[in-house]
């Protein structure tokens, strides 16, 4: 199996990042008077970054497990 290509994979997400915002409907509600932000505000990018995190663990373990074998 070739490795893949991080460059492609790197851009591929930014881009999904951004699209999210171009096809987010309406403005986002306005932030709350004390100035922090609530985590359920950016929770798209946590999971993005989640499911790329665990992706590349589980291409990780893929890999290891084949050397082995």
């Amino acid at each position: 199996m070739r490795d893949p290509n991080y460059k492609v994979l790197l851009t591929t997400l930014v881009a999904v990042v951004y699209s999210g915002d171009l096809w987010s409907q309406g403005d986002p509600p306005p932030p709350p008077p004390d100035g922090e932000l609530p985590i359920d505000q950016h929770l798209h990018y946590l999971i993005l970054v989640g499911l790329a995190f665990g992706l590349y663990w589980a291409y990780k373990q893929i890999k290891s497990q084949r050397s082995r074998d």
